[in-house]
């Protein structure tokens, strides 16, 4: 929503109400949703893995769930979002080559969306983040994926920890198009 502006001729309750009340419902009610802890996850080499999470928080946007857990974020009012998925996982540098990748995709509707990557050099824990935005409709639906090669997998939960795990995060911050206002 872009506000009219306070230089449009006389000041009328109307025009006070589009320049206050409206932007700040529209500030007031903001539209979110966060997905986060990564379930009990392992990804296999050279497979793209579709995540799940074990908490989320939203307002005015639907969670999906698969088998019980939150696995997707579903829009409920259109408009431009940022989106960012930061992944998460201790890459198993037993199987294969020391370096592989780590690699976190965002997907919209089944369609590939945004993409991050981070060269995994050791067996510590890797974070791939990727950050971008999206236009989106309502009843779109947002998921996240990661991926690793060079044969070596992926565990997204170490020891049962989930402190520094998956985080899928969607945020609208305004209409599109934007258009200007007389």
């Amino acid at each position: 929503m872009k506000p009219a502006t306070w230089s449009a001729g006389t000041v009328t309750p109307a025009v006070m109400n589009t320049c206050i009340r409206d932007a700040y419902s529209e500030v007031s009610g903001a539209v979110y949703g966060i997905l986060h802890t990564s379930g009990d996850i392992a990804g296999a080499p050279a497979t793209v893995t579709e995540m799940y999470f074990k908490k989320s928080q939203t307002r005015n946007m639907s969670v999906v769930t698969k088998n019980g857990y939150p696995s997707a974020l579903k829009v409920t009012k259109a408009g431009m979002y940022v989106v960012e998925y930061t992944a998460c996982a201790q890459i198993d540098a037993t199987n294969g080559a020391l370096q592989s990748h780590l690699v976190s995709y965002v997907k919209v509707n089944g369609d590939w969306a945004h993409r991050g990557i981070y060269t995994a050099r050791t067996a510590y824990q890797q974070v791939s983040v990727t950050k971008g935005l999206l236009s989106l409709k309502v009843g779109d639906t947002v998921t996240a994926h990661t991926y690793t090669d060079a044969g070596r997998s992926a565990n997204y939960v170490v020891n049962g920890d989930c402190a520094a795990s998956n985080r899928l995060s969607l945020s609208r911050f305004g209409d599109y198009p934007w258009v200007d206002l007389p």
